[in-house]
This record gives structure tokens, C-alpha cells and sequence, in this order.
């Protein structure tokens, strides 16, 4: 523990230490959190591959989140101390962009503290409703039920999301993505590769039917319409689709 100690040391100087853990624990300040991040999880001689858990914590004069990490390849574990004293704004830098399960975990985070993770690409709540009131885990949290009642309506379906993101200048600014556009992309380049491999499928085989059937070889799982169509030749996809739609066809 001790040589990984003094390697984080040499990695973030202004590091504090807590040692009569059963983890290491290292306390950094947030604007030297994701580097130190990025050392953690690229050097070879710390090498913290795997993000085991990210807890948010409230200690009443300050928010902040735990971050447990361990290497795969030395066996080693850590606990990094990440906290704000505002309140009103709390603010982390995300580490979604080093290891993919903090993508979730800083959300739900947010969901029950409040806290915003600067640079996250879809910093919405991931448990409770879009309209619910506070973050339940913190300690200044009003338990009144009129906070918020038993909704029986269904909450309204947000087609954006936020980004609070971090400028070269070091102003964070908010902005607003659209949700399903990366959905929908890829929706469009799938169907339009597959009507391509149909069209490519469709004409390769057209001659191969054509010799079945010429030997008497009919396949009868295809309307006779569209086994007309491939000896006439006519092997145009709206000719197929008319064919498969049960429209009749005409020479």
C-alpha cells in the first residue's frame, strides 16, 4: 500500500491520505479529480481498470461521491474522496468518459443528490419522475408528503436531455441534446443497409430460381405471381413487393 501511495502522491500533488482503511483512501479536489482519474486507470503501475462503485455522500457541510476502484492486473483497491461545499449548485467532473458504468451511476447520483457531473453526456434523474421535487438522500431533504403526493398521471416523456459542459475558458455551460437523434440515425442506417442486401440477395438469386424451376424444382413457399416474375426476368423490388402483397401480375 505504501508504494501505491507514494506512485498517486507523484501523480497529484495536492493528495491527502487516509491509510487505517481497509482501502486507501485519497482525497482530491475536484478540479484535479479527472486527471488524476485518467493516471489511475492508464498508468501501468496502477492500472484501475474497473469502477466497482461510485455512492454519493452527503456530510452535511459538504456533498461529494466515493469512488471505489480496482486493478485486475495487481489486485489492488483505492477509495477516492471527491467532495463540494456548494450546496445550492453542487458540481463534479464526470468520469463517464474513462469507465462506461459511471455513466449510470453518476445519474443516479444526481437522481438522489442533487449533484451535476460537468462534461456528462445525459445528465437526466434515472429512478424517480422528471417532475419530482428535491433529492430524497440528502440530509436537508423535506420528508412532507405535499412535497410530492402520489402522482396516478403519467409523467411527461422528455425528448431532450443536458450537458453541462466544461469550455477551454472554464465556464460550464448547459446544453440541451436531443435524446432519440442517435436512435434514429441509427435506425435509418440500418434500414437502409438491409434494402441493400435485399436488392443484392434479391437479383443474385433470381437466376438460381430461374433454374429450379425450368427442372421442375418449384419452390412452393412463394405465390405462383412470384414465380412468374423471376422466369419473365422482371425481378424490380415493386414487382417483388406486389407479388408479396397478393396483386396480381401482368405481363
Amino acid at each position: 500500500m505504501a508504494n501505491l501511495q507514494e506512485k498517486i502522491a507523484s501523480m497529484c500533488k495536492s493528495a491527502t491520505f487516509v491509510t487505517d482503511t481497509e482501502w486507501l483512501e485519497v482525497n482530491v479536489a475536484d478540479a484535479d479529480w479527472h486527471s488524476l482519474a485518467k493516471s489511475l486507470k492508464e498508468d501501468p503501475e496502477t492500472s484501475m481498470d474497473q469502477l466497482v462503485a461510485l455512492i454519493g455522500m452527503d456530510w452535511t457541510e459538504t456533498l461529494g461521491c466515493m469512488y471505489y476502484l480496482h486493478s485486475t492486473a495487481h489486485n489492488t483497491q483505492i477509495a477516492v474522496k471527491v467532495e463540494t461545499a456548494d450546496h445550492e449548485n453542487p458540481m463534479l467532473h464526470s468520469v463517464s468518459d474513462l469507465w462506461d458504468v459511471a455513466n449510470l451511476y453518476e445519474r443516479e447520483v444526481y437522481d438522489y443528490y442533487g449533484i451535476i457531473f460537468i462534461n456528462h453526456p445525459d445528465m437526466r434523474r434515472l429512478f424517480l419522475r422528471n417532475d419530482w421535487v428535491g433529492y430524497p438522500l440528502r440530509k436537508d431533504y423535506d420528508l412532507s408528503p405535499e412535497t410530492n403526493p402520489v402522482r396516478l398521471d403519467h409523467e411527461a416523456v422528455e425528448d431532450t436531455t443536458v450537458s453541462y459542459q466544461e469550455q477551454p475558458d472554464g465556464t460550464i455551460v448547459k446544453k440541451e441534446i436531443p435524446v432519440f437523434l442517435h436512435l434514429l440515425l441509427a435506425f435509418m442506417l440500418f434500414f437502409t443497409c438491409n434494402i441493400v442486401l435485399f436488392s443484392i440477395t434479391f437479383y443474385c438469386i433470381s437466376p438460381l430460381f430461374k433454374i429450379y424451376m425450368q427442372f421442375g424444382i418449384c419452390p412452393v413457399i412463394f405465390p405462383a405471381d412470384f414465380q412468374r416474375t423471376l422466369l419473365s426476368g422482371d425481378c424490380h423490388l415493386c414487382t417483388f413487393r406486389k407479388c408479396l402483397m397478393g396483386i396480381p401480375h401482368t405481363d
